[in-house]
Formats: C-alpha cells, sequence, structure tokens
C-alpha cells in the first residue's frame, strides 16, 4: 500500500501509516464486537441474566462507534480521531469491569491492563496531537 502524504501540523509532509493502521483495527474491531455479541447471545439461556444481555447490548453498541472511528480515521477527519480515544476508553472500562468482576488474580490482572493500555494511549495520543490538532476543522 502506498503511503499517502499529508501535511502535519507544522507544515511537513508525513506519511499516514500509523493514522491508517489505527483506522483498519477500529473497523475490524466493529467486526469483532459483532461476532463477540453473537457468541454472547448464542450462550444466553433464555431470559438469561441481565448482565449477559448489557454485554451483548454494549457489543452491538459499539459496532457503530468503531465504523465512524475507522471510518473517520481513514477519510482523515478530526471526529475519527476523537471516536477512536473514545472507543478506547470504553474499551478499557469494559475489559476493567470484567477483569474485576472475575475474582480470579484481579489486582495483577488490572495492573496489567492498565499498564498495557498506558503504553498503547500515550503514543497514540502523541501521534495524533502533532498530527491532528495543529490543523483546521475539516468539515
Amino acid at each position: 500500500m502506498a503511503s499517502v502524504l499529508i501535511p502535519s501540523a507544522d507544515g511537513k509532509a508525513l506519511p499516514y501509516r500509523w493514522g491508517a493502521w489505527c483506522g483498519f483495527i477500529a473497523l475490524i474491531s466493529a467486526l469483532v464486537d459483532v461476532m463477540y455479541a453473537l457468541k454472547a447471545a448464542n450462550e444466553t439461556a433464555p431470559l438469561g441474566l441481565l448482565s449477559e444481555f448489557l454485554l451483548v447490548a454494549v457489543s452491538l453498541a459499539l459496532v457503530p462507534v468503531s465504523l465512524a472511528a475507522g471510518l473517520g480515521l481513514l477519510m482523515r477527519r478530526r471526529y475519527g480521531v476523537i471516536l477512536f480515544f473514545i472507543l478506547c476508553g470504553l474499551r478499557f472500562l469494559l475489559k476493567l469491569r470484567e477483569t474485576w468482576s472475575s475474582g480470579a488474580a484481579q489486582s495483577e490482572m488490572a495492573i496489567a491492563l492498565c499498564g498495557g493500555f498506558l503504553l498503547f494511549l500515550i503514543p497514540n495520543l502523541i501521534y495524533f496531537k502533532k498530527r491532528w490538532w495543529g490543523l483546521e476543522k475539516k468539515q
């Protein structure tokens, strides 16, 4: 795939590989959310637990956010960046809730999860801040 050159905040033309990768990941996560919701719905007994229903509902609610974030990033729009970070935060909170409700080795898993999230979040914040925040809004 050829690298697309777009101007950064300081006017230099830089390749947009990382942003495109994040956009593809957001689109793939929409597909994963649909598959996860179908799996959870099949495993839930009729009139099952409310928490299982909420998991299916939240997974399906993340699908349009993932699609909008992915398309926004691939089209190089500011809303894609904002939705991407909202999506990352929601996924982190859902995973943290799942970790705490599992009961086994809660503190170690929570620390590992927070560390991994920060290792993913900090480079993305740096990249998108340099890339997007200095540009004028595109409509």
